[in-house]
């Protein structure tokens, strides 16, 4: 029981770590992506039509925030998913990923041909991986008194089959250390 117990925190533990270097590869893919979609826009300082290319993130609900800023690490564009989720922009834009109350934060050089055209700051909802690692220990929660059961029954039988031979085995050598015959046979 122990042992199933323990496999099951494994396999769960494993599962979070998995989707989360999952979600940090997706949303460094992302970034990166929407980072190249807005070079033209950095190169010529056209604010307006980086924001109407970032705007095409409303379809995808799980991006919160994404911030561009310039190669002098000025605020270039913002994009909020929705009013409430705006926040303060990040001032230190070093490349980095991190996990925090609930957000992946991702920032990301904006490059292209080998220069520089500024960074991108995108916060991303960790609902979806929540939700995936609520399921899963569910599941295994779920799972885990069968296989706990399982284990037993077959604890039990395997046992018996082991144990029978030695106990008969016991009981012959009583028999001849007790009678001193030794034409028992095993």
């Amino acid at each position: 029981a122990v042992t199933v117990g323990i496999g099951s925190t494994l396999i769960i533990i494993h599962d979070v770590r998995t989707y989360k270097s999952d979600m940090v590869a997706a949303a460094e893919v992302l970034s990166d992506v929407t980072g190249y979609s807005i070079i033209g826009e950095l190169s010529f300082g056209d604010a307006a039509a980086a924001r109407d290319t970032l705007s095409k993130l409303h379809a995808l609900p799980s991006i919160s925030n994404v911030y561009v800023y310039d190669t002098r690490g000025r605020l270039f564009v913002t994009f909020d998913q929705r009013p409430e989720d705006r926040i303060t922009p990040p001032v230190d834009v070093r490349p980095l990923h991190y996990f925090a109350s609930g957000y992946l934060h991702v920032v990301r050089p904006i490059i292209y041909q080998e220069k520089q055209y500024g960074t991108i700051y995108m916060r991303t909802s960790t609902k979806q991986m929540e939700n995936k690692v609520r399921d899963r220990l569910l599941l295994m929660l779920s799972l885990l008194p069968g296989l706990i059961g399982v284990s037993l029954v077959l604890a039990y039988f395997l046992q018996r089959i082991i144990s029978r031979p030695i106990l008969h085995l016991a009981a012959v050598a009583k028999t001849v250390s007790e009678k001193g015959d030794y034409a028992v046979r095993v």
